[in-house]
């Protein structure tokens, strides 16, 4: 919080406008890497309920996601770590359930498309 008891305080701002810039910036801002630890060096965040809850919803042995669904939550699941370059092509795991009438075709179409588990897009 912003200490603003109007005796002469000021905050100043840096916008960064290449894209090189924002990409660095990224990379540095992050939580993780700001949040360490004096002792060894290591990040001091944990998961928090929300986010435990969360993992266990989506990993349900009763929970699928269609292929456009499944693509997202893969995108977002920051398990690749620093091995992972721009060259690397990312692709999803064969689905868990193959022929499977899609629901988010326009109208349910019933078209057939595979089903992935939670499991699957969270873990290698």
């Amino acid at each position: 919080p912003y200490n603003a008891d109007f005796d002469g305080d000021e905050m100043n701002l840096s916008v960064p406008t290449s894209l090189e810039a924002q990409a660095e910036a990224r990379k540095l801002l992050l939580v993780q890497k700001q949040v360490v630890s004096s002792q060894d060096a290591q990040a001091i965040i944990s998961l928090q309920q929300d986010s435990l809850l969360a993992a266990h919803c989506l990993t349900a042995d009763y929970v699928f996601f269609e292929r456009d669904e499944a693509s997202q939550l893969a995108m977002r699941v920051d398990t690749f770590g620093p091995h992972i370059d721009n060259d690397t092509i990312l692709l999803l795991p064969e689905p868990a359930i193959l022929n499977w009438p899609s629901q988010s075709a326009k109208g349910g179409s019933g078209k057939l498309g595979g089903l992935w588990t939670g499991k699957q897009l969270f873990g290698p």
